[in-house]
């Protein structure tokens, strides 16, 4: 059976893997270098509430357009307006290959390595007050390659539609092709069967890109994401962390509250390789308030939890409160 792997190109920006910075309060970055692990937020709990569903708002227009430019015939325009975009795995077994229903738990990073906004958005108090901590991604987790996406949050619907239209486009020509294979006998499964396996492989595609949609308002973020699939039943969760030194058992999914929300997270644990460098945020690292010394408080901090010296740079933003 012939199946086609597309790569988002928009998502896999160039430079994915190079430095990425995690920015946050004082106190969220004491606790993530003391207990060297980082936390992973629910797709749906963000404080964007419309995180994850600009894919669902686009898909039918989307669909609409290509059957208006002939790209899909009607039969598959039908089955495909009915489809839900699932958070789904493939796990490959000794006999047979099951597939287990996920939800997506995100962590958020920034290309930008002193951004206003940022330290605005993420820093606690409205004062600036805030660190980063400079991530090399692809030394960040110990996890099976199949529960993980990492990429580059796209914000211009143009681009979002047609990476949505390319996702179609793509199940609806290895549909076509796998029904002329069974034509010529080369494939056993009946027609209906062959939709249904190409609407599944159209809904894992729609569902990475909901995962890495936003609303143009959030463009100054310049965010890059890690995405980890999480089993919904428990008992599936080991597979995530098959082979890995770092997880000793299941993931646990917990809970904070905020503002009266319960959001839900899962904590991992990082490696220590994976940090490289720390800034510190524009009032944090002020002159005007007699903070000089706090760098080197810092260094001495960052040096003792990874047992390494690291840069410890602060910003060059010249805010005063």
């Amino acid at each position: 059976m012939k199946g086609t792997i597309i790569r988002f190109s928009e998502l896999f920006s160039d430079g994915i893997n190079d430095v990425v910075f995690r920015y946050s309060s004082p106190d969220v970055f004491y606790k993530t270098l003391s207990k060297m692990s980082l936390r992973f937020t629910r797709g749906d709990c963000f404080n964007d509430y419309e995180d994850g569903e600009v894919v669902n708002e686009l898909y039918l227009d989307c669909l609409s357009e290509l059957i208006q430019e002939g790209e899909i015939d009607k039969d598959f325009f039908v089955a495909a307006a009915m489809t839900e975009v699932k958070h789904l795995v493939w796990l490959v077994g000794e006999d047979i290959a099951t597939q287990i229903e996920c939800k997506p738990f995100i962590c958020c990073f920034s290309k930008e390595k002193d951004s206003l906004q940022m330290w605005q958005y993420y820093s606690k108090g409205g004062n600036f007050e805030g660190y980063n901590i400079g991530f090399r991604l692809n030394k960040l987790l110990n996890v099976n390659s199949s529960f993980v996406e990492m990429g580059a949050v796209v914000y211009d619907e143009e681009i979002q539609k047609r990476s949505i239209k390319l996702a179609i486009s793509t199940s609806f020509k290895d549909y076509q092709e796998n029904v002329r294979l069974k034509e010529t006998q080369q494939i056993a499964m009946s027609q209906e069967q062959l939709l249904e396996y190409e609407l599944g492989v159209l809904r894992s595609r729609l569902a990475k890109l909901s995962c890495f949609f936003k609303r143009p308002c959030f463009s100054g973020e310049k965010e890059i994401r890690v995405v980890i699939k999480v089993p919904i039943e428990e008992k599936s969760r080991d597979s995530a962390w098959s082979g890995s030194k770092d997880q000793e058992k299941n993931v646990q999914i917990e809970y904070r509250i905020q503002q009266a929300l319960m959001i839900p997270y899962i904590e991992l644990p990082i490696n220590p390789r994976s940090v490289e460098c720390v800034t510190i945020g524009p009032i944090t690292s002020s002159k005007n308030i007699a903070l000089e010394k706090n760098a080197d408080v810092v260094n001495e901090f960052v040096t003792g939890r990874l047992g390494r010296s690291i840069p410890v740079l602060s910003s060059s933003i010249p805010v005063r409160f």
